[in-house]
C-alpha cells in the first residue's frame, strides 16, 4: 500500500479510535446516569412512602386535635370541680382533725385519769404505813428512850437517876429510821401524786 493509502487508513483508524473514544465516554456518562437515576428513583420512591406516611397521619390530625381539645376542656373542668371540692372540703377537713385530735385527747385523758386514781391510792397507802409506822413508834417510845438510860445520868423525860424498871422493847420494834423510811416513801407517793 502506498503512502496516501496508508495515511487515509490512518485517519480512518484515528476517527474510529475517537468514536471508540468518544463512545467510552457516553458509555460512561450513560452508566454514571442510570446510577442517578436508580438513586433518583429511590429518594422518589421513599419521598412518596413519607409522603404517603404523612399524608395518613394528616388526614387523622383533625380527628387527633379535636379529641386532644376535648380531653383539654375536660381536664380543665375536672381541675376546675377539683379546687372547688378542695374548698368544700377544707373544712371538713379540718373538722375530722379535730374530733381525731378529740378522740385522741379523751383517751389520753382517761389514762391520766387511771394513772393519777393509782399515784392516789400508792400515796393513801404510803400515807397509811408511814402513819402506822409512826403510831408503832410512838408505843414503843417510851422503850427507845429507855435505851439511852444509864445509870446514874439524869432521864430525859422525867429527870430521875434511879431507872428501877425502864420499858423493855416489844417485838416488831419500830425506829427513828424506820419512821423515816415510811415517810420518804410516802412523801415520793404524794410527789408521784402531784
Amino acid at each position: 500500500a502506498g503512502g496516501e493509502e496508508l495515511a487515509a487508513l490512518e485517519r480512518r483508524l484515528r476517527e474510529e479510535l475517537g468514536s471508540l473514544s468518544a463512545a467510552r465516554r457516553a458509555e460512561e456518562r450513560a452508566a454514571a446516569i442510570g446510577d442517578q437515576q436508580r438513586e433518583l428513583e429511590r429518594e422518589a420512591r421513599a419521598d412518596e412512602d413519607e409522603l404517603t406516611e404523612l399524608t395518613g397521619w394528616l388526614d387523622g390530625w383533625e380527628a387527633l386535635r379535636a379529641a386532644c381539645e376535648r380531653r383539654v376542656e375536660t381536664a380543665r373542668a375536672e381541675a376546675t370541680r377539683a379546687v372547688r371540692l378542695e374548698a368544700e372540703t377544707g373544712p371538713v377537713r379540718t373538722r375530722l382533725a379535730a374530733a381525731r385530735e378529740r378522740d385522741r385527747l379523751t383517751g389520753a385523758a382517761a389514762a391520766a385519769e387511771q394513772r393519777l386514781t393509782g399515784a392516789r391510792e400508792r400515796a393513801v397507802t404510803a400515807r397509811t404505813a408511814w402513819l402506822d409506822v409512826k403510831e408503832r413508834r410512838l408505843e414503843g417510845i417510851a422503850a427507845e428512850l429507855a435505851g439511852e438510860l444509864a445509870p446514874g445520868t439524869a432521864c430525859k423525860v422525867c429527870g430521875a437517876t434511879e431507872h428501877p424498871d425502864p420499858a423493855r422493847a416489844a417485838a416488831g420494834r419500830v425506829d427513828r429510821a424506820d419512821e423515816e423510811a415510811a415517810l420518804a416513801a410516802f412523801q415520793r407517793a404524794d410527789g408521784v401524786r402531784e
